[in-house]
């Protein structure tokens, strides 16, 4: 709220909605909150140990998903704690569950060659889309890309990549979510200050800041229980 430069200023009287209303990209946090909240609920009740009612949830949480993106749950309805952003998220985190507990049916050959179409079909939808908007409105009126992201993350998924760096890095994953914004802002506050506006510059180096720093916060608020409790939200491991 203080650097100069920053975006999204709200009156700090107004601090208090940030616990009820979404606010910035801090919005997955409760929205997440309120899918786990879902999965215990179907967990404690059975619903989900089979391929078949995985399967009726799916198209539910699909149908909601649609119904948020498109207006049909009314833009006045306010969005207490982003249960609408849960709406978004409930169809891909139900994809991930699916694909663990039913992997001989949602990973067979078939189911494969399903994803890697989808994967392929989507990409060439969403190139349309992007040079050819008026002859690709289906695209958004229907949003494809719910479908079309179910599909290829399903692929990419199974295909059980490996890369070092990145297993490495997916371990501070959640500190880099809740601090790259200091990055990304910082690292293009300081090089439009120095006169640097080259967007290729600044993209590298507010990208090496946003990750890298809060690999560090990470590290340092670590070595106590207080300050891994107050920024990260964690308990230390003895």
């Amino acid at each position: 709220y203080l650097i100069p430069g920053t975006n999204n200023k709200m009156a700090l009287s107004n601090i208090w909605e940030i616990y009820i209303f979404p606010y910035s990209i801090y919005w997955y946090l409760p929205a997440l909150f309120l899918v786990f909240i879902g999965i215990a609920f179907c967990d404690i009740k059975k619903y989900l140990n089979t391929i078949f009612g995985w399967c009726i949830f799916m198209i539910v949480a699909y149908l909601l998903c649609y119904s948020e993106l498109t207006g049909i749950i009314p833009r006045s309805v306010p969005n207490y704690f982003a249960f609408k952003n849960a709406l978004y998220l409930s169809p891909f985190f139900l994809t991930g569950v699916g694909i663990v507990r039913f992997r001989e049916k949602l990973s067979s050959p078939v189911m494969l060659k399903i994803y890697l179409a989808g994967l392929i079909i989507g990409i060439g939808l969403q190139q349309m889309n992007f040079f050819y908007p008026h002859l690709t409105t289906f695209y958004t009126k229907f949003h494809l890309s719910i479908i079309i992201g179910i599909l290829s993350s399903s692929f990419l998924v199974n295909l059980k990549l490996n890369n070092r760096f990145f297993i490495w890095l997916a371990q501070y994953a959640y500190t880099i979510y809740l601090y790259h914004g200091f990055g990304t802002s910082g690292g293009r506050i300081i090089l439009s200050r120095i006169g640097i506006q080259d967007e290729f510059l600044i993209f590298i180096f507010a990208g090496c800041i946003a990750t890298f720093c809060p690999i560090l916060v990470e590290k340092v608020c670590k070595k106590w229980k207080i300050s891994s409790m107050l920024f990260l939200g964690t308990v230390p491991h003895k």
